[in-house]
């Protein structure tokens, strides 16, 4: 079948791993959704195996081994990350997996709640708060139905630790990252000396020069693993879906230095230059050149941040920090991948990411783009026993982190009938050729959109991305994967001709009507094509 090739085995790929664990207490993921399902496993399809369900954060599948030989615009430097490569190659994975809106809060919101920006209230450039306290009353009030609550009402032994939201209020916790009671707050965390060695406040922007975690302080990583490998180890019955959220890749990127040794900097491949960002710049319109150029609170543009005083070293600093924190977080996978085998339960792994990340390329430092260094995100789907909805092997048909909770649930044993009415997207395991939606911006009408989408006739994956009282851009990810060619704006019969049949795809295809309303709801494109 066209779109999808065949991982590589276990063999082919050294697992390495460590043990360790902490006796911990196990913080429940309440609230029970006032859709009211009774708590009865007869709304389980089956008993299904444990699932544990990893996110990483701001992180770019293109900084995993395994992607190397998968992704086209794929970092090819040395990368350190053997237990994910390992777990990666015995998995299902998605190479064209993206997030629902390209920033921390919103994703997860999105993700959470199987609901885009529009309904959860968290928009892309909204900031944090208080688009996460309407978040939470939405929950509150039945509007938004999350996924462990759903979990949870159906009986089954839910836990949510680490940064797996925004607002630990979701879940009855005191905080998403908890430092053994040290931290009540993610930027409880970002603000202490040792994840923030220049002693500046924990912004995105804002972690420089980056520095080790100095001796002797545990990495919250580890311990979140550490918890983790604890509750695996504790005897119980029922069937279990956890939820661990690891803080890394995001900034300060700070590790043990054993970690950062792993690369040198002589080995660190830049990925762009000044003059290449001026060229790929040259046909983005002014909305979208506006997000990459963005100021930082320093009073720089984002790429001046990033090259820091000018120096090659200064932004290959940021790509080796990048890796180091990765070969951290692979490391402590590995160490939950042997204690889950070790433990004897069949079990199921999704490990996936809130976002991507730009490291430079178009002249941008950070998330909050719809290009896809900021959409797309690693998707693996792992199983103990083997799961013929999901063969191992890497799918490069568009899937959405929208459709993670449909994902879960059924994985889970969940019947299809059970699951709330307003859960939004597309089960990663659906067959439908369908359109993936993106967006970002301050408010609904305000949000620039991105649709994702597969031509039948040439099997070619494409992107709109519609702006407000702007030109939109169209681009061939399949023969430019780097989204530098805007077809809008390219002349010739070749770009006039794949225009032609972006425009028979959305008006042919079953959701042609959605298409044309989400087209239409993105402030009026310039180009006639597309109105």
């Amino acid at each position: 079948m066209g779109g999808y090739r065949a991982g590589r085995t276990r063999r082919q790929i050294l697992r390495t791993a460590g043990a360790g664990a902490a006796v911990w207490g196990v913080g429940q993921a309440l609230g029970t959704p006032s859709w009211n399902i009774i708590r009865s496993r007869r709304v389980l399809a089956q008993n299904g195996p444990d699932v544990y369900v990893i996110t990483l954060d701001d992180c770019s599948p293109e900084y995993i081994g395994y992607y190397q030989s998968i992704v086209p615009t794929a970092y090819q430097g040395p990368i350190h990350t053997p237990e994910l490569d390992a777990l990666f190659a015995d998995s299902w994975t998605s190479s064209s997996c993206r997030a629902t809106v390209p920033v921390c809060a919103a994703s997860r919101s999105s993700f959470l709640a199987a609901a885009p920006a529009a309904a959860t209230g968290v928009f892309g450039a909204s900031g944090l708060f208080p688009p996460i306290n309407q978040f939470v009353a939405r929950v509150a009030s039945g509007q938004l139905v999350t996924l462990p609550g759903v979990l949870t009402s159906l009986g089954l032994d839910t836990a949510v630790r680490g940064k797996i939201d925004h607002n630990g209020a979701l879940f009855d916790l005191p905080g998403q990252i908890v430092e053994n009671g040290a931290y009540t707050s993610i930027a409880a965390m970002f603000n202490d000396p040792a994840y923030s060695p220049d002693g500046r406040p924990g912004s995105d922007f804002s972690f420089m020069p980056y520095a080790a975690l100095p001796a002797g302080v545990t990495h919250v990583d580890e311990l979140r693993t550490d918890e983790q490998i604890a509750r695996i180890n504790a005897p119980y019955n029922g069937q279990r879906v956890d939820f661990l959220g690891f803080v890394m890749p995001h900034v300060p990127r700070t590790v043990a230095q054993s970690w950062i040794d792993l690369y040198d900097l002589a080995d660190i491949q830049l990925r762009t230059t000044p003059a290449e960002v001026a060229v790929d710049q040259a046909d983005i319109p002014a909305t979208h050149l506006g997000l990459l150029e963005g100021p930082y609170i320093l009073g720089q543009t984002r790429y001046d941040f990033m090259v820091a005083n000018g120096t090659e070293d200064g932004l290959k600093e940021h790509i080796r920090h990048m890796l180091a924190t990765l070969s951290h977080t692979s490391f402590q996978i590995g160490r939950l991948r042997t204690a889950l085998d070790a433990a004897g339960r069949p079990y199921v792994i999704v490990l996936t990411a809130d976002h991507g990340y730009h490291m430079a390329e178009k002249g941008h430092y950070a998330k909050g783009t719809l290009y896809d260094k900021a959409l797309l995100a690693p998707l693996a789907v792992y199983s103990s026993d083997p799961n013929p909805s999901y063969p191992v092997g890497d799918s490069d048909k568009p899937v959405s982190l929208l459709g993670l909770a449909k994902s879960v649930a059924a994985l889970a044993g969940v019947a299809p009938g059970s699951v709330p009415a307003q859960w939004q997207g597309n089960a990663f395991d659906d067959p439908t050729n369908y359109c993936t939606e993106h967006s970002w911006g301050s408010d609904e009408p305000t949000q620039s959109r991105a649709l994702v989408f597969r031509a039948v006739a040439t099997n070619t994956t494409y992107k709109i991305i519609v702006h407000p009282g702007d030109a939109s851009e169209l681009y061939d990810l399949t023969a430019d994967p780097g989204e530098t060619d805007n077809r809008l704006v390219a002349d010739g019969a070749a770009a006039m001709a794949q225009r032609a049949e972006v425009d028979r795809e959305l008006r042919q295809r079953a959701r042609r009507q959605r298409a044309a309303e989400w087209l239409a709801s993105g402030g009026r494109p310039t180009d006639p094509q597309y109105v």
